[in-house]
């Protein structure tokens, strides 16, 4: 488990640190959505054509919960632009 962010993620967190109020809620759920939207095409991907019949299984069931979340994302960030 790193110790640390990466470079891209501190960027980030100095980004955010100097917003607030509807700004930071803005640039949050902008990301959010950015981040689910990447991360059920990834899960998609695996369940469909994973070579690991564990990670396929995983990201098979996984992915009704991520698709929840990027739903909920998408909702949270159509009422904070």
């Amino acid at each position: 488990v790193p110790s640390d962010l990466d470079a891209a993620d501190k960027r980030q967190k100095d980004q955010w640190s100097k917003m607030s109020g509807a700004a930071f809620d803005k640039a949050y759920m902008a990301d959010m959505v950015k981040d689910h939207k990447k991360d059920v095409a990834e899960f998609k991907k695996e369940a469909a054509s994973g070579k690991d019949p564990d990670v396929k299984a995983f990201a098979g069931k996984t992915l009704p919960t991520l698709e929840d979340h990027l739903k909920m994302a998408e909702e949270t960030y159509a009422k904070v632009k």
